[in-house]
């Protein structure tokens, strides 16, 4: 019985880490999969026109001085949180030639 209990864990560990391998298989599937440039560079687009129209939008509730204030921080998190996507995008620096 003892040893029939035995082989059911090792059956079930056996399981269990087949799963975690096709899991980090799936994982390093996405991973290596590159985020389209025409998405990158729409991205980049739209956040320069939108930062670029903030001000008009905010002098009505903040006035000219807090408005300029306010639209600086905002721009600045947004432009640095939009740098660090592309960071992400190629953490080590380099990006693998897409077979043509």
């Amino acid at each position: 019985r003892g040893r029939e209990t035995g082989a059911k864990v090792w059956e079930q560990a056996d399981a269990h880490v087949q799963d975690l391998l096709r899991c980090a298989a799936a994982s390093e599937l996405i991973a290596n999969t590159p985020v389209p440039q025409s998405y990158s560079h729409h991205t980049s687009r739209f956040l320069f026109l939108w930062s670029l129209t903030l001000p008009f939008f905010l002098i009505n509730c903040c006035g000219p001085v807090a408005s300029i204030l306010a639209h600086l921080f905002i721009s600045w998190a947004l432009l640095g949180t939009e740098q660090v996507g592309h960071l992400i995008e190629d953490p080590f620096g380099f990006t693998v030639p897409s077979p043509q």
